[in-house]
């Protein structure tokens, strides 16, 4: 069941990706273990993924290492700062 959320999810973000031309840095707020960063990496797109569970955070980092274009940081939603376009 998880897995078809998740392909249905990243079917919609997708779909809304190129309905309006979305581009740039995007920030994902409950990240979890990196699913959707990873879909959006695999599309080219840069961005922070935050979570504020400790062992979601450590298991995206592994995922995410030596990939600069990526950042997953533990952090409460008040706490990010910056600009992104999605």
């Amino acid at each position: 069941m998880v897995y078809y959320f998740k392909e249905y999810v990243h079917r919609l973000l997708l779909h809304l990706i190129r309905k309006h031309g979305i581009q740039g840095n995007f920030l994902e707020i409950g990240c979890g273990r990196g699913d959707n960063l990873l879909f959006l990496s695999r599309l080219q797109y840069t961005g922070l993924g935050i979570d504020l569970s400790p062992s979601a955070v450590a298991y995206a980092r592994r995922l995410f290492e030596g990939h600069q274009c990526i950042l997953v940081r533990q952090m409460d939603f008040f706490q990010a700062a910056g600009l992104y376009d999605f």
